[in-house]
């Protein structure tokens, strides 16, 4: 499998990233495993795949970056939201996190690639056969499942920062009763 980051992705390169933070030489340690990885799971489309590294030997130090709310509310954390967009292009849609708690560090590694053709489509072009769009630090081998609204910003389309996906109905809901218990930690 061949993989490479995409501009888009390299956002996690900030350390004011909301999100994991990450350091370039993790990553090519990480495409150099996902090429030959055999935990390669089916994302929300065709053209999306999760790749799966185990982490439990602490590798990457990757901090979990969702926690239940009620582990939240028991830590005393403290509850933001705000209207947020990724790029300028997009539209700003409403975010919730906590800050105030850590999450520990994460067993699995999830990179979430799109197909070169749908990251063509998306005005993001790669030359590699799969374009890095995410790493997330993951409780479990599966991945949790994507927030909501980012299924809505998927289904307005390219022009507003999606895919162009439809939403799928049973997906959404399992999605909002997962979010309704979890919430994003972000450091402040």
């Amino acid at each position: 499998m061949n993989i490479c980051m995409t501009p888009f992705a390299e956002r996690q390169y900030r350390p004011d990233f909301g999100g994991t933070c990450l350091k370039p030489e993790w990553v090519q340690d990480m495409i150099q495993r996902a090429e030959s990885a055999t935990d390669i799971r089916p994302g929300y489309a065709d053209f999306n795949k999760i790749i799966v590294l185990d982490n439990r030997d602490q590798r990457y130090p990757l901090r979990l970056r969702v926690i239940p709310r009620a582990a939240a509310i028991a830590q005393s954390a403290t509850f933001h939201t705000a209207y947020e967009a990724r790029r300028p292009e997009e539209l700003p849609v409403l975010a919730e996190w906590v800050t105030g708690v850590n999450g520990d560090v994460a067993p699995y590694v999830h990179l979430i690639v799109y197909s070169r053709a749908q990251l063509e489509l998306e005005d993001e072009p790669v030359t590699a056969d799969w374009g890095i769009v995410s790493i997330n630090a993951g409780a479990a081998a599966a991945a949790e499942p994507m927030r909501p609204i980012t299924m809505m910003r998927n289904a307005l389309g390219v022009a507003f920062g999606g895919s162009g996906h439809d939403i799928d109905e049973a997906a959404y809901r399992a999605s909002a009763a997962y979010w309704t218990d979890h919430i994003m930690i972000r450091e402040p």
